[in-house]
């Protein structure tokens, strides 16, 4: 057979071994065993102990168990730093992609707007992901990866906190008594760009 349509399911592949050259089927496909074929395309999902492809794309990869591949996995959708936990808000004053910002308002949050957070503050809500002008709407990474300027040398593994830069864009190591914002992934030198992973 070259095609098959069906929409009632089972009865006309009940024997092992059936193959036909494209397969269009409204309902599920349940099997014991195996599906095969050089394409294998689903509107809704594929649910099975393993999965082997030279390609597997969609919008959402949900998993109960691990990836393993012997190559490499890439995020063709955009860049995996500046992506994580995002907040937005109106922008109370005009903001710089990079830097720390803070929010202000009336308790219960009718107001709430961020701006630029001061140098060394101890709790900044996140980074700006991106520059915007003021009554803007800002993301605001609030936990996730992103390169910011380190103020001195930072180290891998140093846990990380708002520097005092005046460009509100850095970071420095947590002194005593401050709390961490998050931990250099990958340091680096005064002024250069540390790798830094933000909770």
């Amino acid at each position: 057979m070259t095609g098959m349509i069906d929409g009632l399911g089972y009865e006309e592949l009940g024997q092992a071994g059936s193959q036909v050259g494209n397969l269009f089927m409204t309902g599920s496909i349940c099997t014991d065993s195996f599906v095969s074929g050089l394409n294998l395309f689903a509107a809704g999902s594929v649910v099975a102990t393993k999965v082997v492809a030279s390609v597997i794309s969609g919008n959402t990869l949900l998993l109960a168990g691990s990836i393993v591949t012997p190559a490499s996995i890439f995020n063709t959708a955009g860049s995996p730093y500046l992506q994580g936990d995002i907040m937005q808000f109106a922008a109370e004053t005009a903001i710089s992609g990079g830097m720390w910002t803070t929010v202000s308002g009336a308790a219960g949050g009718a107001s709430l707007r961020a701006r630029a957070a001061a140098a060394s503050t101890q709790a900044p809500i996140g980074v700006a992901v991106a520059s915007v002008a003021s009554g803007a709407t800002v993301n605001v990474l609030a936990r996730g990866l992103c390169f910011l300027t380190a103020e001195g040398t930072i180290n891998n593994g140093t846990s990380i906190m708002m520097g005092a830069g005046a460009a509100l864009n850095t970071v420095a190591a947590v002194g005593a008594g401050s709390a961490p914002r998050g931990v250099a992934l990958a340091g680096a030198g005064s002024e250069g760009k540390a790798l830094v992973y933000l909770w």
